[in-house]
């Protein structure tokens, strides 16, 4: 996947692919940056946080450390995308603390959507092919003009965030589906099976796994890992202990959560820990 720096904080990514709905590459994830993603077009779901929507030309996603997100094929299709990574502390590089406020400014895994307006959609995609022609430019002032750019994509979005147009009911795939990862992020500590979630909203455990399979891509099962696993990443970054994190995202053992943290991330909580406080601080 082609990555253009703009800064050491920086990432830009314009990609068009091909993709078929039996071989998913973008599957539930979460990062330790924030990413703002312009869909383009493609015959696919975006799952975000507490819901599955169905994207259109103008839809922004944002995301934040520790936000779960990821995209579902529903037929093979052309898939086209533009999005920036975003490390956290470009607000110091920049001495502008509001520059993030569309990330932070907001509850965590709640609004992470927008539908611009066509003369707001239009602005802004005219200048991400600004940038993705500057980045390919091995011209003097090709990476400040790309910053600015996005900065003045980044004051369109959070102008615009900040009015009350969001993605509405219109737009969720399937409404049990959304209740479903509503109820698993209010609930991730007391949750320990399926049966749980489909008997607080009154459903069949049987249906409401086949159609949470059918709209996300993967079993509600895994994805509960996953949640956990993320919000122990963002919590294990707090004054908290590792047992505390351990009972807080859903696990009564703290031996298992250790394998299976280890398992998806490639680390033990505890290197975790260490490795990211230290980045933060």
């Amino acid at each position: 996947m082609p990555v253009n720096h703009i800064l050491k904080e920086l990432s830009f990514y314009h990609t068009v692919t091909f993709e078929q709905s039996n071989h998913n590459e973008h599957m539930i994830h979460s990062h330790i940056y924030c990413e703002l993603y312009f869909f383009v077009g493609g015959e696919c779901s975006y799952i975000v946080e507490n819901g599955v929507y169905k994207p259109q030309k103008g839809t922004v996603i944002f995301t934040r450390p520790g936000e779960m997100h990821g995209v579902h094929i529903d037929t093979d299709c052309t898939y086209e995308r533009y999005y920036f990574s975003i490390t956290p502390s470009i607000v110091k590089t920049l001495t502008a603390p509001e520059l993030l406020r569309c990330f932070y400014n907001r509850p965590h895994g709640q609004q992470n959507a927008i539908d611009l307006p066509s003369e707001v959609s239009e602005h802004c995609f005219s200048l991400l092919q600004k940038i993705d022609l500057l980045t390919v430019q091995n011209l003097p002032d090709a990476r400040p003009l790309a910053l600015a750019a996005f900065l003045e994509i980044l004051h369109d979005i959070n102008c615009y965030v900040e009015a009350p147009h969001r993605l509405t009911e219109h737009t969720e795939q399937n409404l049990l589906v959304n209740r479903a990862m509503r109820y698993i992020n209010q609930n991730l500590a007391e949750i320990r099976s399926t049966a749980d979630i489909a008997a607080a909203l009154y459903v069949q455990r049987e249906y409401l796994s086949r159609k949470f399979s059918e709209h996300t891509g993967i079993p509600i099962s895994r994805y509960i890992t996953l949640k956990r696993i993320a919000r122990a990443k963002t919590e294990l970054l707090q004054e908290k202990s590792i047992t505390e994190v351990c009972t807080q995202c859903g696990w009564k053992d703290y031996s298992y959560f250790s394998t299976v943290f280890h398992r998806e991330v490639g680390m033990s909580p505890m290197q975790y820990k260490k490795k990211y406080k230290t980045t933060e601080s």
